[in-house]
């Protein structure tokens, strides 16, 4: 199921256990979801955060939007396995593009790009008809990415789908 992630206290999704003593995170899947300016609290956590233990996790479709004191990935595990998540079709932005950086070798179809919101101080986290998002997702089945949107809408339309909760 899809869900708007905004304007937490700390991180938007996390992931991973607690500690290298305590949980851990398996075959997890987060798509389709919208992260935006979360860490309000500025713990330096991220928009998403991997830590402990997270294995065969997947985090696709998923515009990830931080204001400029935020970090938009944050990976803090020191001992855990050799493939924690597997991220791609995602858009990155931040208001900071200084804040961007990758090292994860992956991400093959992900974008550093504005998704254009139709409104962040509404908000309305639904996408505008020019956004990068339109029809840039991969469907990973109906019962992965769901049959409705965030609005009710179908999730697949003529075969392609959005990155985000919504879809147009």
């Amino acid at each position: 199921m899809c869900r708007l992630i905004y304007a937490g206290n700390a991180n938007g999704i996390s992931i991973g256990g607690y500690d290298s003593k305590r949980g851990g995170t398996d075959h997890c899947t987060m798509v389709n979801n919208t992260l935006y300016e979360n860490d309000t609290k500025q713990t330096g956590s991220g928009e998403f955060q991997v830590k402990y233990y997270a294995t065969n996790n997947i985090f696709k479709n998923n515009p990830v939007y931080t204001g400029s004191s935020q970090d938009l990935f944050f990976n803090n595990y020191t001992a855990s396995e050799a493939n924690p998540v597997d991220v791609d079709y995602n858009i990155y932005y931040s208001t900071d593009a200084s804040n961007a950086q990758s090292g994860t070798g992956k991400d093959t179809h992900s974008q550093f790009a504005s998704p254009q919101f139709v409104s962040v101080t509404a908000p309305n986290f639904d996408i505008s008809t020019s956004s990068p998002a339109i029809n840039a997702g991969t469907n990973l089945g109906s019962t992965v990415v769901g049959t409705l949107d965030f609005s009710g809408n179908p999730r697949v339309v003529n075969g392609t789908i959005n990155i985000g909760a919504y879809e147009k």
